[in-house]
Order: structure tokens, then sequence, then C-alpha cells
């Protein structure tokens, strides 16, 4: 098995300067050219934030209210968000809790039974990695900035490659033959070389968003990037400070949103195409999810649905006052879960809960702040609601259910 051979080395880049640079001509340090393929969609949970743009909307899901479990996993690590593709569940773990062994599993387990086809090695020096599916491969990025490409049908390695300059570990993106690394980097799904490298400026702490033409990432202060998804051109940048990991860009509706912590009020709303500010929004921790005209925000233990157009808050919902993971959209329904177990199935158009259901153990929220943390966030996709779930602030359980 290959071996990574780089250490993490984290850096963060401060900056005191607030401007706003659209249109710039610096040009990548590499380029070759990359087919425009457009982004497909299906029901599939493919990336961070069910899909490429992380908008935590499973939009071709059939999923109704009440649902059953399927079946449970325990790992012997702590997972990370699962992906749901070729009728299997995809997920990344631990090889352990402790120090040893090092490094994390690539698992598929069958999407009906729970059962593994098959588990694959990623090495590494701590205990994380992150993944993303796109046209019949996995690739997974570990603390070590090892990139690997997996067969999704066979387990089998495709592929290793090290980005070494990538600012830090955050999970890729993939569509469309091309695999976006935080950094950031655009490499070709079916050889594993660099299509093209991005100037960066160090606003690359972040999960890569993508829209039909764009890849975007961040850091905190905020200092969010737009680049050509295919040249690697820069379309606009918007920086008013520089400071290191955040969340995760999310693309939607022709706006991208930007959460930072170190902000008050802490959401940014951009034209994507522009990069213009259009709002200025308070909203409190992990990735929102949209549906329609609406967003749904995570909010001091709430969700909060708000209408995209207005701004103004559509309806509230409290649950057990405990709410704790990230939201997800699937065909008109809200699922979020609470640390005390209980997972919610709330009317989209109305905030009503019409689906409760307790897994028995806490459900956590995002670590998505700190790239060498697992980042257990729920999905949907295949006809499933996967939820990470376990006794502490991780997860190491895999909790799935269906209609």
């Amino acid at each position: 098995m290959d071996r990574a051979d780089g250490v993490p080395s984290k850096v963060l880049v401060l900056s005191v300067t607030a401007w706003l640079f659209v249109g710039a001509a610096l040009v990548p340090a590499r380029t070759v050219a990359a087919p425009r393929k457009p982004i497909a969609s299906a029901d599939q949970a493919v990336a961070m934030g069910v899909d490429v743009a992380h908008s935590g909307f499973a939009a071709d899901s059939t999923l109704t209210p009440p649902l059953v479990l399927k079946w449970r996993r325990t790992f012997p690590g702590y997972v990370s968000f699962p992906l749901m593709a070729e009728g299997k569940d995809l997920a990344t773990a631990g090889r352990s809790k402790g120090f040893q062994p090092y490094g994390t599993y690539q698992y598929a387990l069958d999407a009906a039974t729970g059962q593994t086809p098959w588990r694959r090695t990623i090495p590494g020096i701590l205990h994380w990695s992150g993944a993303a599916y796109d046209s019949g491969k996995i690739f997974v990025l570990n603390d070590d900035r090892l990139l690997s490409a997996f067969d999704a049908a066979t387990g089998s390695t495709l592929w290793r490659v090290s980005p070494e300059s990538a600012d830090a570990t955050y999970p890729p993106t993939a569509a469309g033959g091309i695999v976006y690394v935080n950094g950031v980097y655009a490499i070709a799904e079916e050889t594993g070389r660099t299509v093209w490298e991005g100037y960066d400026g160090g606003s690359g702490f972040s999960s890569p968003a993508l829209s039909d033409s764009a890849v975007f990432s961040g850091q905190l202060g905020p200092d969010v990037v737009a680049w050509d998804r295919f040249t690697g051109a820069v379309l606009w940048r918007y920086e008013e400070s520089a400071g290191g990991g955040s969340f995760s860009p999310v693309y939607y509706g022709g706006r991208l949103y930007f959460l930072d912590s170190s902000t008050d009020p802490n959401g940014y709303v951009f034209d994507a195409v522009t990069g213009d500010l259009l709002q200025r929004v308070e909203y409190w921790g992990w990735t929102p999810a949209f549906a329609g005209n609406v967003g749904v925000f995570y909010g001091k233990d709430q969700l909060v649905a708000r209408d995209l157009s207005s701004g103004s808050a559509l309806w509230r919902f409290q649950g057990d006052r405990n709410l704790s993971s990230n939201p997800v959209v699937a065909n008109g329904y809200v699922y979020v879960g609470s640390t005390l177990g209980n997972l919610y199935a709330v009317d989209l158009a109305t905030g009503r809960q019409v689906w409760r259901t307790n897994v028995g153990v806490p459900i956590p929220g995002s670590d998505e702040e700190w790239p060498i943390d697992p980042n257990p966030m729920i999905a949907a996709g295949g006809g499933l609601l996967v939820v990470p779930a376990g006794t502490g602030e991780d997860a190491d359980q895999l909790v799935a259910f269906g209609d």
C-alpha cells in the first residue's frame, strides 16, 4: 500500500486590508485543457453537504416520512459525512479512536443491508479523511494531503497524488471529470494529473463548492475567492482580512453563502457571478440547506427558515431545544438531529413536525472549521437518510433510515 510522505503544515495568512477584487487577471501556475462537462444530478450524496454546491438539498430524493430503520453500523474510529452512490454508502472512519493504529478506512457499505463489500486503508498520521464521488470513482483526501482515487464498484486503487501546497485538508469536491482540492487544485479524475493550480492567497481553508462554471473557497476574515472551474482564472475575490479555517461556502440559486464565525453578523451573501456583497445575515454554525426559495439555517439550538428573496423568517423549529446537526432537505422535508438522539422531519413549507424517532445515542454537530477532525454530517441519497451518531462529541456509528 502506498504511503504518504508529507506531514501537514498548517499555515495561517493574516491581512489587515479590506478590499474587493473582481475580474482579476491572475494567471494559474499550470493550465491544461479541461473538458466542460455539466454537473450531473441524481438521487445521490456525492460530497460534503450532499451535493457539489454543499447545498444540503437532495434534489431527486423521494424519501417520505415516517421513515423506518434500515441498518446500523459501528466503526472502530470516528466517522465523517457519508456519501451515497451506486447502491452503496461510502463512508470514511478512523482506524481507531486513540493514537494507534493511525490512518482511516474507506468503507463501501451495501445500501440495503449495511454490510461491507469492500474496505480500503488510507494511511495518515491522524484519524481523518474526507471523500467525494463522481462517475464511478471515490476521491479521498487524508490529513497528510494524500489524495487517493478508488473504483467505487470494486475498491481498486486507481492512483494517488500529494498536492503538497494545499492549504489544509478539507474535503475534496468532484464533478465533470475534475476533483477539486482546497488550495485550490484541479486534478483530472482519470489520471491524477494537475489540470490547474489556482492562485489563492490563503483563501483555501474550506471544502470547495461548485457551480456549473465556478469553484469557490474561502477562510475566516472573510476571504472568499471564485475561480473558473476549467481554467483556474480568478473571477472575483472579496477580502476583509484573513485568518484560517472556516465553514465551507454554499452555492445556491446564483448566490454564494459564507459563514464567518469571527464577524458580527456572521453570514455573508454574495452574487456568485460578480462577487458583489448582497446581504449580511445572522446565523450560527453548521452548513445551511436550501430548496425552492427557502433557506434553512441553524441558529442557537433551533432551525430558522428564511425567504431567500426578502430574507424574512418563515418559521422556527426548536424540537427538544438541543438541535445539533446540519439540516438536510429531501422531498419537501427538513431532517435534523439533536444531542438527545432525536431525529426530526419537519415540513419545509410550514415548519410543522411530521415525524420523530430516537437513535439511542447523541447526534453530534459537525466540526467543519478544523480539518483534522471528523465531520459527522447527515446526508440523504440513494433512497436513504444516513445519520452519524455516537456517545460523545464525535460519531462512531452510521444509522440508516428509509421509507
